[in-house]
């Protein structure tokens, strides 16, 4: 398939409104914290303001009695400015899939500063009205709001809402969609609970003060690396992007699987008999079918959502849907089970549900229909 994505023209649209608002002059309180609520979303409203700011400073002032031609006005333009109006005409559309190989192409300065640099940018224009609406301490710019008297931080996300802290130690704590963490740093052990919803942990080494990880009866120790942990429900998934990581559990589990090329022979154990996981290896732990479930972890693919993609691979079409069902107010619903098992394979933007509804469409056995509560319905023809 062509390796391109579609354009959100909603969130083009909305980024262009905040940036004539913010080109206005001053704005109320209240518009400075919907634009820091708008902004906190999804690292796609980031890159979008900043390319209408982008575009609105540059055109600013010229040609007011529009006199010159289109292509007159492209020439006069900067050249970073000119790569950026050019790229987006030349930009190949397809059906919202692509190739599994990589992330769809970024624009070449955003990809020089990067989403979280850019991210910083957009929020400093905002950040001071929105510090006060916290009563907590900051960490890293991130506002942590205090939920204890025993020295805990406790911080969640909204829907489509991502947020990233760096802790006292160096450690790295991202935070995906609707998910909740509580933090404790104690002498002897640095302990972050994940109450629900995923996070990416990138652990500064420290032998002497263990990183463990709680969701739920699992806890997951790093030795030194960088891991992603998800709990939906009871079960809980940890997958090892580098490094490894020990897992145990306080349920009793009567059986251990091997599946996707990892042997049983391979899955290792700690000196206490704990389950030991390497580089490219997850385990899907679900308690109450006392079960263990080490396979490949498609680490690109488990990594993805933190730059605002979901990346499948033979996943089945219910998987999907529920993967966006978490970033969007549209809700994709299958009224099958049958449309609910076929498998697919793309990558998409998290915050964009109608690229994969576009995809979808084009198959002959798929009927789509859209209702005005905001949600999509799929089934089978």
């Amino acid at each position: 398939m062509p390796d391109a994505k579609i354009k959100n023209p909603q969130i083009a649209e909305e980024a262009a409104g905040w940036a004539v608002t913010l080109d206005a002059g001053e704005m109320s309180s209240d518009h400075k914290l919907k634009l820091a609520d708008w902004l906190l979303e999804s690292p796609r409203h980031v890159e979008e303001l900043l390319i209408a700011a982008t575009l609105l400073d540059a055109f600013d002032g010229v040609d007011a009695d529009k006199s010159r031609s289109v292509d007159a006005l492209i020439s006069s333009l900067p050249t970073e400015v000119v790569s950026i109006v050019q790229g987006a005409q030349q930009s190949p559309h397809n059906n919202g899939a692509v190739s599994s190989d990589g992330p769809a192409p970024r624009l070449p300065w955003l990809q020089w500063l990067g989403v979280g640099a850019a991210a910083s940018i957009a929020l400093a224009i905002i950040g001071f009205a929105v510090a006060p609406q916290f009563a907590s301490r900051s960490i890293d710019g991130v506002q942590i709001a205090d939920t204890s008297n025993d020295g805990s931080s406790g911080f969640a996300t909204k829907l489509g809402e991502q947020r990233k802290m760096t802790l006292e130690d160096g450690s790295i704590i991202h935070v995906n969609t609707q998910s909740e963490v509580v933090i404790r740093y104690e002498e002897h052990q640095r302990v972050v609970e994940l109450l629900r919803g995923e996070a990416l942990f990138e652990v500064a080494h420290n032998p002497d003060r263990p990183f463990r990880v709680i969701a739920g009866d699992t806890v997951a120790e790093a030795i030194g690396t960088t891991f992603n942990v998800y709990r939906t429900g009871d079960q809980t998934t940890v997958a090892v992007i580098d490094g490894k990581v020990a897992v145990m559990t306080e349920k009793d589990f009567v059986n251990t699987t091997a599946e996707d090329e990892i042997a049983l022979d391979d899955i290792g154990k700690t000196d206490d008999g704990r389950l030991l996981l390497a580089a490219g290896q997850k385990a899907d732990i679900a308690p109450q079918a006392k079960t263990i479930r080490v396979a490949a972890a498609n680490v690109k693919a488990v990594a993805s959502w933190r730059v605002g993609q979901l990346i499948f691979k033979g996943d089945s079409l219910a998987e999907i849907a529920t993967q966006f069902n978490r970033y969007n107010r549209t809700q994709i619903v299958i009224t099958d089970d049958r449309l609910a098992s076929t498998e697919f394979s793309g990558v998409f933007d998290a915050d964009d549900p109608d690229s994969l509804i576009e995809f979808l469409e084009l198959a002959d056995n798929i009927r789509v229909d859209r209702h005005s509560s905001g949600v999509i319905k799929l089934s089978s023809r």
